[in-house]
């Protein structure tokens, strides 16, 4: 299980309570949607004030943006560990957008119709996307 305060992004084991564990991250602003890719060992973040995508391996190593322009309000975010996806939505622009793992092949899906999308998560063995509108 991961928790996070906007600037740090932490874990805590399931099976057990040790503790929160503190994930070494530099330049985390406000991080606000979280997922993991167990393939990859990778956490994925959206942080709101510098308006990217995030990602970096659990031990903090390795930080890098994977998706950076074009953001208005990235709120929801989902790992598709069967594709190797990354899909988010944006509030600001009304947008649902997938990219790679590593933000290449940026496509926009949904757009007509939309109005302040907010939270996503993915059936990746079914094939559905499921989203929630503010």
């Amino acid at each position: 299980m991961f928790s996070w305060n906007h600037q740090k992004i932490g874990r805590i084991p399931l099976d057990t309570y040790n503790g929160d564990k503190i994930i070494p991250l530099v330049g985390v602003k406000e991080a606000n949607a979280l997922d993991f890719s167990v393939k990859d060992m990778r956490i994925y973040w959206t942080d709101l004030a510098l308006k990217t995508i995030s990602r970096a391996f659990i031990n903090g190593s390795k930080t890098e943006h994977v998706v950076h322009v074009g953001l208005g309000y990235p709120d929801g975010l989902a790992v598709d560990w069967i594709g190797n996806n990354l899909f988010w939505t944006d509030s600001k622009t009304h947008r649902i957008e997938v990219s790679r793992l590593d933000g290449r092949y940026r496509k926009l899906l949904l757009w007509e119709n939309m109005w302040e999308p907010i939270a996503i998560t993915l059936d990746p063995e079914q094939g559905y996307v499921f989203w929630h509108y503010k």
